[in-house]
């Protein structure tokens, strides 16, 4: 698929992405839905990687963590997960692949093109069930 494809056919979830960042139950449910999957795991890793990169502001480190990976990211994944991703934060990261402009960051790129707008659709899918449940607990109250 060629990047201009990606880009538009994925173009309404990146702009939503960039003007309103992505919220950590959106990032919980993608890396939660990956780990009780285990097809892929260096797709888990990339994953997860990618969401740390993108996090710039990283919140506590836990010791309890025994891989290396794990820990390494921890702090930057606990936080995109308690705080969600800002615009800035992924402008940034899509920026950066964009300015290398190297046979990797291309690739990278088209990664990250599908991983921000996979966790946008999970957001959104994820707030339309809320609205559902709160329009249904109203109806059911009265």
């Amino acid at each position: 698929m060629a990047m201009t494809n990606l880009v538009n056919d994925n173009e309404a979830y990146i702009k939503d992405a960039l003007e309103n960042g992505i919220n950590g139950e959106a990032i919980e449910s993608v890396i939660n839905n990956m780990a009780s999957s285990v097809e892929k795991p260096s797709q888990i890793k990339e994953v997860v990687e990618s969401i740390s990169n993108m996090k710039q502001a990283p919140s506590m480190y836990n010791e309890q963590f025994l891989s290396d990976f794990v820990r390494k990211n921890n702090g930057k994944i606990e936080s995109a997960i308690k705080e969600g991703l800002t615009p800035n934060e992924i402008a940034m990261s899509l920026e950066s692949d964009l300015k290398q402009d190297t046979y990797d960051s291309k690739n990278h790129l088209k990664f990250m093109t599908r991983l921000i707008s996979e966790i946008k659709k999970i957001e959104l899918k994820l707030i339309r069930e809320k609205e559902q449940a709160v329009e249904y607990q109203k109806v059911y109250n009265n």
